[in-house]
């Protein structure tokens, strides 16, 4: 039994560092990277829901969150998080599953 946990840990481990060096995932796409004031994203939806959109330093400290409503299909959503330059990672909860993005604030 804990075989399983362990390959579903670092399966999620690599998705995760795989999701974080690029900035297009399962349709997902994040613009411009760097980004100034404003981070544009863009995804396709299997059904109207809403859509969590958080923010995290690389120590994992919460820096922003935003809950926004998007319809089945193709949707673009705008955040203008109000954080120090840097470097951040954007976690997007959608359709039950999380992405994970890194962007970089100038």
């Amino acid at each position: 039994q804990l075989d399983n946990g362990d390959d579903f840990m670092r399966s999620l481990e690599d998705n995760i560092l795989e999701g974080i060096s690029n900035s297009t995932i399962n349709g997902t796409s994040i613009y411009p990277n760097p980004f100034d004031t404003k981070l544009n994203i863009a995804l396709t939806v299997a059904k109207s829901q809403e859509v969590k959109i958080q923010l995290f330093t690389v120590a994992s400290q919460l820096v922003f969150t935003e809950e926004k409503q998007v319809e089945k299909g193709n949707n673009l959503l705008e955040v203008a998080p109000n954080v120090a330059q840097g470097v951040y990672i954007l976690q997007i909860e959608r359709d039950g599953k999380i992405e994970i993005f890194k962007v970089i604030k100038k």
